[in-house]
């Protein structure tokens, strides 16, 4: 935590953090912890889990790291390594009555990212109005293309190219996507995230990132559980039936 996150003056920020869930816990409010599981996390994932579990929080919700964006100094896990990480924490959690969640995975869905369809509408505190939640300047990557407009001197600017680019962004027309068993469960997952594994903004290309990887690894360990009663290992002839690729 003190390394991820630091405090503006460098200093690290874990005691303001867990005084903050031990403060939640005594006051009986309901709150989450929404780690970002790191390489280096996902090997320590039991002691971690174990001590979250100590606040008593309602929910965990595990992501892992990107590397966009200040993520790329640090190393993130392979998407075995995230799976597996996930599994031993709901397993550690369930027995306490504590969720364990990874977003992009939590059921069936109808649209899991606004940026697709240009249906996103976030201000930034300069004006710009993005489709995507994480980019809010034109100097950030893909920045050009995500932001459609910007309000200034209380008027609304809309750049019409851009949302007729945006428009025609949809999961279902998405090579990897439509035909992927685990769509419903995914509907294409964090767009911002794919992109930062290509080179065009369109047309999209088959979905190669991490987090299809670990989309279709969740989805699949979930379909062997509730058929077999027990997780399969990453090994098993069960995932090499489905080539996953690691």
């Amino acid at each position: 935590q003190d390394f991820n996150r630091p405090l503006r003056n460098g200093s690290g920020s874990f005691g303001f953090v867990t005084a903050t869930a031990k403060r939640l816990n005594v006051l009986e409010r309901e709150f989450q912890i929404r780690p970002t599981v790191t390489r280096g996390a996902a090997n320590s994932i039991e002691n971690i889990t174990n001590l979250f579990l100590s606040y008593r929080p309602e929910q965990i919700l595990l992501q892992p790291l990107y590397s966009v964006g200040r993520g790329d100094v640090l190393e993130p896990p392979t998407a075995y390594e995230f799976c597996d990480a996930y599994f031993t924490a709901l397993q550690l959690a369930a027995p306490r009555g504590v969720r364990v969640e990874y977003p992009g995975n939590c059921g069936f869905m109808t649209q899991f990212c606004s940026a697709y369809n240009g249906l996103g509408f976030s201000i930034s505190a300069d004006g710009n109005v993005s489709s995507c939640d994480c980019i809010y300047s034109e100097t950030d990557d893909w920045g050009k293309e995500f932001i459609y407009g910007r309000i200034a001197d209380a008027k609304l600017d809309i750049y019409e190219n851009r949302v007729d680019a945006l428009r025609r962004i949809v999961p279902e027309n998405i090579s990897g996507c439509s035909d992927c068993f685990a769509f419903h469960c995914c509907k294409g997952h964090c767009l911002n995230n794919h992109l930062s594994s290509v080179s065009s903004f369109l047309p999209l290309s088959e979905r190669t990132n991490i987090g299809c990887r670990i989309n279709r690894l969740i989805f699949l360990f979930k379909l062997i559980y509730h058929a077999k009663g027990s997780l399969p290992n990453v090994d098993s002839a069960d995932l090499a039936a489905f080539n996953i690729w690691r």
